[in-house]
C-alpha cells in the first residue's frame, strides 16, 4: 500500500513540476488528501500519514518496525506458525502508542514546520522549560486520537521522557485545511458480517 501511495505522490510531483522528484521532494499525502481511512494495520498507516503528517520514507521505516511487534507470535515450530497469526488488538494499540510517542515531542502541531500558532500540549508544564529536549524539524502532532472515554483519558497520566513525547496524546486536530484520519474496527464479540465501527480523530 505504501509503495502504491509513494508512486502516486511521485506522479503528482512529475505532473506539477515537469520533472522527477528528489527523494526529499516526494510530496506528503497529508498535503493532498482531506481524509485518510484505514482498518487494522491500515489504520496505523492512516494515523502516520494523516494525523502525524509523516513523509512516506519515515512511514515505511516505522511501519516495518511496528508491524514486527504487531504480528509477533510464539506459536511456531521451527519458525513455522501452527496457529493463526492474526494480530491482537492490544499489540496494535501498543504499536500506535509507540508511534505517537516518537512523534509528539514538539508543541507545534502538524509535523509540517509551518507558522501555525502553537497549541497547548497535553504534557505538563515542565516541558516549557529550556531543558526540554528538542527534536529534528520533522516534528509531529502533540494532540492525538484516543478511543477511550473522557474519564479514561483524564485518568491516563502522560509520561515524560528525555527523548520522546506523550504516548497517550489525543490525535485530534481542530484546525481547518488539515487532513482528517479515521480507523475502522469491528468490536470484539460482534456477529459475523457485523458492520465496522468508525473511530474518528475529528468531530
Amino acid at each position: 500500500m505504501l509503495i502504491i501511495i509513494q508512486e502516486l505522490m511521485h506522479r503528482a510531483f512529475v505532473e506539477t513540476e515537469g520533472r522527477a522528484p528528489r527523494r526529499h521532494e516526494i510530496p506528503k499525502p497529508c498535503d493532498h488528501f482531506d481524509l485518510i481511512v484505514g482498518t487494522g494495520t491500515g489504520g496505523l498507516i492512516a494515523l502516520m500519514l494523516g494525523r502525524l503528517r509523516l513523509d512516506l520514507e519515515t512511514c515505511k521505516e516505522l511501519y516495518v518496525r511496528l508491524t514486527r511487534v504487531v504480528f509477533e507470535t510464539d506459536k511456531t515450530i521451527a519458525g513455522i506458525p501452527y496457529r493463526s497469526t492474526l494480530f491482537k488488538a492490544s499489540k496494535l494499540e501498543d504499536a500506535i502508542r509507540q508511534c505517537v510517542r516518537e512523534h509528539t515531542v514538539f508543541e507545534k502541531e502538524g509535523n509540517d514546520g509551518g507558522d501555525e500558532p502553537e497549541l497547548l500540549s497535553p504534557l505538563n508544564a515542565a516541558q516549557h522549560s529550556s531543558a526540554y529536549p528538542k527534536r529534528h524539524s520533522s516534528n509531529a502532532s502533540t494532540v492525538s486520537f484516543s478511543a477511550r472515554s473522557p474519564s479514561a483519558q483524564m485518568a491516563a497520566r502522560p509520561v515524560l521522557s528525555s527523548r520522546y513525547g506523550n504516548p497517550n496524546a489525543r490525535l485530534y486536530d481542530a484546525r481547518e485545511n488539515r487532513t482528517k484520519t479515521a480507523v475502522t474496527a469491528v468490536y470484539k464479540g460482534s456477529p459475523r458480517g457485523a458492520p465496522p465501527a468508525m473511530l474518528r480523530s475529528y468531530d
